[in-house]
């Protein structure tokens, strides 16, 4: 990341049930409960487009953000999705060379972006904050800012049905053959569009994404056919979208089931153990349609129950995760373990999305804890400490909320478990031995004082243990290793 940040010349733009809303505090001690009022209507996916001209080829750039979440399109095709989340007062854009997507003469800029308005692990959420902010640059020049003269839409095809986890993503049913479906062609129709609307209430500090953007890949499945559908096996568990083109009747419904493992009858198991229905509908046009899924999930399996009539072709999965190139490998030759290995390797390819995460579907969490883990296994494996990196910083960020620190970062979920922040110390040294980074350390080395110091004030006993948390533990020591000492491990006691 360049210590040089960009200086945005384009406004923050939203739709307008969203440009008058005053941000909505979600921060607070998780045993100190706020009532949280927004206004905002959750689970918006709104459009943008602009055309604009461009006189010559050159190195082009586009600085580019979005509260909660955008995906990128130019002249029709796709180009990318972000950012990862941030604080307000530290929050994330992202760079992106773009020089191959444009040409001379006209082109549009089709952005979707999405407002989910829960409050979750995933994103700061519930806090009526939406909008989004761009540049184009071109050899040097801004020719592009986000301005009022872009338009922007609702896309009305995407539709709740439920929820996923502890709240943390919706449940869709995809209506194809909307208005909106093919918003980022250059020759769709925007003449019912509105002008977007500049955010009233700004209180972004912006700062590029340290990591790097994901990327895809698209896998094929081994399918079965029967009577009432079809079952494609994607042959491991993936973290994507299932995408897929479908002909039938107007207004037949889909069924689609997702699982990553089989009921004992052969059928999806689509009720995971991680507490999600993976059940959602894809309703059609009478037209060629094609699956749009927006938010992600984790799964092997995916079912689709076809009504009679109905013909659907080309199922794959379009998986999704941080670059991941392996730098080391394991000198045993023992079958047994390198099914091990393969597996935790898997585990951390997939388990790296915007952030580093041990639970993809039932949290999608930036958890403290979990990251000192996976996200120093995933820097020994590929020599990339980026994301450990701004695991520490995300972390170190929420003591605005909790001197203590929070448990899981950048999201509106408030959550503190005792063992967590303590964590950090150990792995923080071990990024020091990984990558000699002694100035990093230097640089953080006031605040991880303040943290031990808030520590050793509140709960510290004479003989160094702690006691009287006003935090959850996590870990039950067996009672052999307790040395006499014990804590209610109750969530609030």
């Amino acid at each position: 990341m360049n210590s040089q940040q960009h200086s945005f010349q384009g406004q923050w733009i939203t739709a307008e049930e969203f440009c008058n809303l005053k941000p909505v505090n979600v921060f607070h001690r998780q045993l100190e409960p706020i009532e949280i009022n927004s206004l905002a209507p959750k689970n918006s996916h709104i459009l943008f487009r602009k055309k604009f001209k461009v006189k010559s080829i050159e190195k082009t750039y586009i600085f580019i953000s979005a509260d909660d979440y955008y995906k990128l399109y130019i002249n029709g095709k796709f180009v990318c999705q972000g950012p990862a989340p941030g604080y307000p007062f530290h929050y994330y854009y992202n760079k992106v060379d773009i020089s191959d997507y444009i040409k001379v003469g006209q082109n549009v800029i089709a952005v979707h972006t999405y407002y989910q308005g829960l409050i979750n692990r995933v994103w700061v959420s519930g806090d009526d904050r939406h909008g989004l902010i761009l540049d184009i640059v071109q050899d040097g020049k801004t020719i592009l800012s986000s301005d009022e003269s872009f338009l922007y839409d609702y896309h009305s095809g995407f539709e709740a049905i439920g929820k996923y986890g502890i709240d943390t993503q919706f449940a869709q049913k995809y209506i194809s053959g909307t208005k909106q479906e093919n918003f980022f062609e250059m020759d769709y129709d925007d003449s019912q569009w509105k002008r977007a609307k500049t955010k009233r209430y700004v209180d972004y500090e912006l700062f590029e994404q340290p990591t790097k953007m994901l990327v895809f890949e698209d896998i094929k499945p081994f399918l079965t056919w029967d009577e009432k559908g079809v079952t494609a096996d994607f042959g491991a568990i993936y973290v994507g979208y299932l995408c897929a083109q479908a002909e039938g009747e107007k207004g037949q419904t889909i069924e689609l089931l997702f699982g990553q493992e089989l009921n004992d009858d052969g059928s999806v198991r689509w009720k995971l153990r991680a507490n999600c229905d993976y059940r959602e509908l894809w309703q059609l046009s009478g037209g060629n349609d094609a699956l749009n899924e927006y938010d992600y999930k984790t799964f092997r399996y995916a079912r689709l129950n076809i009504p009679p009539g109905c013909k659907v072709k080309n199922i794959y999965l379009k998986a999704r995760h941080y670059p991941f190139e392996l730098k080391v490998w394991p000198n045993v030759d023992d079958p047994q373990l390198l099914k091990v290995w393969d597996l935790c390797i898997r585990s951390l390819k997939y388990g790296a999305q915007e952030v580093i995460m041990d639970c993809m579907e039932r949290e999608k969490g930036n958890y403290l804890g979990d990251g000192c883990y996976t996200a120093l296994a995933y820097a020994i494996v590929t020599k990339d400490a980026s994301p450990l990196k701004k695991l520490f910083d995300d972390s170190l960020r929420s003591s605005f909320i909790n001197k203590g620190l929070m448990t899981c970062a950048a999201c509106s979920f408030m959550q503190e478990i005792a063992e967590y922040p303590l964590m950090m110390f150990y792995s923080m040294y071990s990024y020091y031995k990984l990558t000699g980074d002694k100035e990093y350390l230097a640089e953080k080395y006031d605040q991880l004082c303040e943290v031990l110091d808030y520590y050793k004030e509140n709960y510290m006993q004479e003989n160094g243990l702690l006691s009287k948390l006003d935090k959850w533990c996590v870990v039950e020591w067996p009672k052999e290793y307790r040395d006499g000492y014990d804590a209610q491990l109750i969530e609030g006691k």
